[in-house]
């Protein structure tokens, strides 16, 4: 489908707003996490936002095609995310 918006402008236009509706309520959680000091409020909320965003888009693709891979993940971004010992 992704590939498909490069040749079709108004699926781009759909598929943009319904991320641009997507970015919006994410955010709201988003801020309520760094105002509640759960997540660093330096960093902009929309550059969190699309960390998210990437971040559940890869997992969706990665278990439509690997199906079984959400302990690899979960490891795997427990790594990615705690200071080294």
């Amino acid at each position: 489908m992704w590939s498909e918006t490069l040749r079709d402008e108004g699926l781009a236009a759909t598929l943009n707003a319904g991320y641009d509706r997507m970015r919006v309520m994410w955010a709201k959680v988003v801020r309520t996490y760094q105002d509640a000091g759960h997540l660093r409020a330096d960093i902009p909320t929309d550059h969190v936002v699309r960390a998210l965003m990437a971040l559940v888009q890869g997992f969706i693709v990665q278990r439509a095609v690997f199906k079984d891979v959400e302990v690899e993940l979960r490891s795997g971004l427990r790594a990615l995310l705690s200071p080294h010992a």
